[in-house]
């Protein structure tokens, strides 16, 4: 169906003047919006009806406007009033805007009197601009073009949906009436704006606040009177944009997404906001030298700080004391943890690629923490300030720091699930002296141990060496380990001596042994009996397999490759009695 020369999306709209149909004014209340507050949607204009219908029904008709009488019943709709030019509409329109003023906004339009309130969505468009002032949208209003396509929105005072403004260029002082926006306000792609002076009615948004690709935007000043933001607000990729100067009034949001905003210097306007559960991500703004803002996010849900280059310190979150989630990751100028004074608790902490940290000061209060991956912290000296309040953690990794030689802030640990040491410069495992047990795996990967002092006392589930360049023994090793999940040496040069395993009666797994180039014997594993499966590979200086002697059961698998002091006859005789279900022998020494 058309009205005049617009489009109506939907087909079932119709557009009603303040004298048709008897209806009541419009400073009725619009839809409810679930946590607005009341102050917010004082003099919102609605959706109430009142009186008799002089109107037949809502049926599609050729457009049909100028007459102030209803259809009759069972006739055809109709699109009444003093134009029938209206942007594409699905919905209904009524007459009678309220022009009643609130505090902040600007002097109220007289021929806001005559403004017609939309039931349903708008869009507004090049070609699609409504000829009639507009007081209320009920459903969704979508914008685009430029400011010139928002004249008859001067008298906007709620949007019950959704607001999305794809205005390329002018500014939008045209919605100063503005007051409440039921869904999301989503503001994207200007060219001139510089604050959002335009807004300076506007005290609630229902769900999220969306700002990205504003080139000339500058700060947010001209919002201070929102009070309420139901959701998320997110800025990302407004290259001007230094302050978020104008949002000082929020006090509450769940969700935070500041990001690719290169010349953002901190978040001091989010300083009065509070909430527990929120997910935070502040992550590639170069400029930014200070996250104090985030001080009143104290048990949120998760916290990302990424990419910003001058952060040196974490100043001003000492507020914190739990946090389900914090990743501090890519910060090229943060030197120290400092502000996180007051944390005791964090559930997945994340530290990687912050090439200027030193150490972990800032983390002496933290006494609990689940799963901890630190890494690629090139100039990372030691973890010791974990080992001032730190009595629980369940996985911790350590990788890419080759400045850390101990593990001295592990101290206090008397049990771990799993424990990975990888690319550092660690040569004692001292650090470990008072822990028990490693429930499922160690792994040291690329270190700088020469054997397994300061593990005495620690039962493990499954043991992990791989490329450590000075390992000779596995001397140090707790005589408990009767049983193993698994056991991998893979590539360890200097490697000759396993009989700290003397103990060992069975791996309810594999048994791993490759590219250790010094290892000539296997005496250590004597009382070794069952295996799941065995893989010995590249182990030229192995001779004899006289060491398995009471091995009877490989369960699943038997792989010997590419050992050439290894007999294949030998191999095919511990085949046998083993009894593999799967066995490939290749590449080995010829039969004596």
């Amino acid at each position: 169906m058309r009205v005049g020369n617009w489009s109506w999306l939907l087909g079932t709209g119709l557009l009603l003047s303040s004298s048709a149909c008897g209806l009541i004014g419009a400073d009725d209340d619009p839809p409810a919006n679930p946590g607005a507050s009341d102050a917010a949607k004082a003099g919102a204009a609605g959706r109430s009806f009142g009186g008799g219908n002089s109107g037949g029904g809502e049926r599609a008709a050729s457009g049909r406007g100028g007459s102030d009488s209803g259809a009759p019943a069972g006739g055809s709709g109709f699109a009444t009033g003093g134009s029938s030019g209206f942007g594409a509409v699905a919905g209904r329109a009524t007459g009678g805007s309220s022009s009643a003023g609130s505090a902040g906004s600007p002097a109220p339009d007289p021929d806001c009197t005559a403004a017609v309130k939309v039931e349903g969505d708008l869009v507004v468009a090049p070609g699609k601009e409504p000829t009639v002032l507009v007081s209320n949208v009920w459903g969704n209003l979508h914008i685009q073009g430029t400011a010139s396509q928002l004249k008859q929105l001067r008298c906007l005072q709620t949007v019950g949906g959704s607001l999305n403004l794809e205005v390329s260029e002018g500014d939008l002082s045209a919605l100063g009436q503005l007051r409440y926006v039921g869904d999301d306000l989503t503001i994207e792609g200007n060219e001139t704006i510089r604050n959002l002076s335009a807004f300076r009615s506007l005290g609630s948004i229902g769900r999220t606040l969306a700002l990205r690709d504003n080139a000339a935007l500058v700060d947010l000043s001209g919002m201070d009177l929102l009070g309420y933001l139901g959701s998320t607000l997110s800025v990302s990729k407004n290259p001007a944009l230094s302050s978020l100067h104008g949002l000082e009034k929020l006090s509450a949001l769940s969700g935070l997404d500041i990001s690719d905003n290169p010349k953002l210097e901190d978040l001091d306007a989010l300083s009065q906001v509070t909430r527990t559960n929120a997910d935070i991500r502040v992550e590639n703004n170069r400029a930014l030298h200070s996250v104090a803002g985030l001080r009143g996010f104290d048990q949120a849900h998760t916290i990302i700080i990424r990419g910003s280059g001058l952060l040196k310190d974490l100043q001003g979150l000492e507020s914190w004391t739990l946090q389900s989630q914090l990743s501090i990751d890519s910060n090229a100028g943060l030197v120290s943890l400092a502000g996180l004074s007051g944390l005791k608790q964090v559930a997945v902490l994340t530290i990687t690629e912050n090439p200027s940290l030193h150490d972990l000061s800032g983390l002496e209060g933290v006494q609990w923490l689940n799963d901890v991956t630190i890494t690629n912290n090139a100039k990372l000296e030691n973890i010791d300030a974990l080992g001032s309040s730190l009595t629980e953690i369940s996985s911790f990794w350590l990788e890419g720091s080759p400045a850390v030689t101990s593990l001295d802030g592990l101290r206090n640990l008397k049990w771990v699930n799993e424990l990975t040491i990888r690319s550092c410069g660690v040569s004692s495992l001292t650090g470990l002296r008072d822990m028990d047990t490693i429930v499922a795996r160690l792994r040291l990967l690329d270190t700088k141990v020469k054997d397994l002092s300061g593990l005495a006392n620690v039962g493990f589930g499954g043991l992990d060496l791989e490329d450590n360049s000075e390992l000779t023994s596995l001397a140090g090793l707790s005589p408990i380990n009767l049983n193993l999940n698994h056991l991998t040496l893979s590539n360890n040069p200097k490697l000759s001596d396993l009989s700290a395993l003397a103990m060992l009666r069975t791996i309810d797994n594999g048994l791993e042994l490759e590219s250790n180039a010094a290892l000539t014997s296997l005496t250590g594993l004597d009382s070794l009996k069952s295996v799941a499966w065995i893989s010995v590979v590249d182990q030229p200086a192995l001779t004899s397999l006289a060491s398995l002697g009471s091995l009877k059961t490989i369960s699943q698998a038997a792989t010997f490759l590419r050992n050439s002091g290894l007999s294949n006859c030998a191999l095919q005789q511990l085949v046998t009695r083993c009894k593999p279900m799967t066995s490939q022998l290749e590449g080995n020494g010829p039969c004596n």
